[in-house]
């Protein structure tokens, strides 16, 4: 790997020393305490592979606080499954977003313009609002809780924490990418569908088709450096954490990743390894599910920053049937290929028509994304930064969160 910084991230590839880094980040937590946040179904939570996290946190003492953000619990005995399972948890703090007191919230602050729609993104902005009305924290991390066992360990915590800590990196938000290989060690197949066959192809047609406006070019260059768009392992800083606005779908990634462009924040990215979670559907059938809702939503994202930048011409119909034809037959096909080539090379399975039949998904997501952006350009709105809501409201929330924590600091 060349290490060389681009305009846009420093890539400090892979955590060489992590017992190094691991003094840094426990010499510095009462000056700069952190805290990990676990966005989490009741599905998750109670799998083999958050049972595995939870083995490997039980015995991490440099996080001030353990946050897990509980959805799709909607009963009261299952939120208390969960906190019996993550109970001895240290500095453990489970939010449960699906309390009878918690969607009451939700409702107040929800108006007209401000929809509070369940997902990842409510559940990251929840966690945000507690973190910035009790400013507990002054770095967060975040990973999914279905990691497969075998590819968790306390490297991804201190590979996300320490380029946050060390007084002489100081990044205000750090980004993981990794090698998503699943069944490695008995026979290995490529995974990361979405960011390989849809994500990458698609920005690099789009440079093909827009990308004589400079701004667009700009825009695009920038989401090329990041090795892995669409990871779930990122931390930042409070300064960062505290103005985010959040995109509640399952743009989040990418809706972030365009927040930060062209803002004065440094970022930085960090290689993980080897790394697998749960695999959803593709789902080719029904849009509205699996990985074709997925790639609608995150295309939506993309059209719509493409749309703040510049303009009508996005919407142009002549140019999008242009992207089309760049993306499927030509980009498309050509990726396709030389997956084949690489997995030839490495000694992989892999195959070609069940790619291309996913790219004939991907193809459709991409035509249902430019259609719903084509009907609201602007989009809905992002949920606000929490410096924007009542502090009444920010109190509340807080207090709701308290009642069911009482040991909570």
């Amino acid at each position: 790997m060349v290490f060389q910084p681009d305009k846009f991230t420093i890539n400090f590839g892979k955590l060489e020393k992590p017992d190094e880094a691991r003094k840094i980040i426990v010499s510095t937590k009462e000056e700069k305490p952190v805290s990990l946040f676990l966005p989490s179904t009741y599905e998750d939570a109670i799998a083999p592979p958050m049972r595995n996290i939870i083995s490997v946190l039980e015995g991490i003492t440099y996080l001030d606080e353990i946050v897990i953000g509980l959805d799709k619990a909607d009963t009261e005995e299952k939120f208390k499954e969960v906190k019996s399972l993550t109970d001895h948890l240290p500095n453990r703090v489970l939010i449960w977003n699906d309390s009878p007191e918690m969607q009451r919230l939700y409702q107040e602050i929800s108006d007209d313009d401000l929809k509070i729609s369940p997902g990842k993104g409510r559940n990251l902005w929840t966690g945000l609002g507690d973190r910035f009305e009790r400013k507990n924290y002054n770095s967060m991390i975040l990973h999914d809780c279905d990691i497969q066992p075998g590819f968790y360990s306390e490297n991804i915590l201190l590979s996300l924490l320490f380029p946050l800590v060390h007084p002489k990196i100081g990044v205000h938000f750090v980004k993981a990418y990794y090698e998503r290989v699943t069944d490695p060690d008995l026979s290995p197949r490529f995974a990361g569908r979405v960011t390989r066959v849809l994500m990458n192809s698609l920005i690099d047609s789009m440079d093909e088709v827009y990308g004589r406006i400079p701004r667009v070019r700009d825009f695009l260059n920038y989401m090329r450096s990041f090795k892995y768009i669409l990871s779930g392992e990122f931390g930042m800083g409070a300064s960062l954490a505290d103005i985010l606005p959040i995109q509640s779908d399952y743009g989040l990634e990418t809706g972030m990743l365009g927040f930060l462009h062209n803002r004065p924040y440094k970022i930085g990215q960090v290689d993980l390894g080897r790394y697998d979670h749960r695999h959803q559907e593709l789902s080719a059938a029904d849009p509205q599910k699996g990985l074709h809702r997925m790639a609608i939503e995150i295309t939506k994202t993309i059209f719509r920053k493409l749309y703040s930048i510049a303009g009508n011409e996005v919407l142009d119909d002549a140019k999008f049937e242009k992207l089309m034809t760049v993306y499927f037959t030509n980009n498309g096909t050509e990726l396709i290929n030389n997956y084949f080539k690489i997995s030839k090379y490495r000694g992989m399975s892999y195959n070609a028509l069940d790619e291309r039949a996913m790219l004939v998904t991907f193809e459709r997501a991409v035509i249902a994304g430019f259609e719903g952006f084509k009907k609201s350009p602007k989009g809905t709105r992002l949920l606000p930064s929490w410096h924007d809501i009542d502090p009444s409201q920010r109190k509340e929330l807080t207090d709701i969160i308290r009642a069911y924590n009482p040991g909570m600091k």
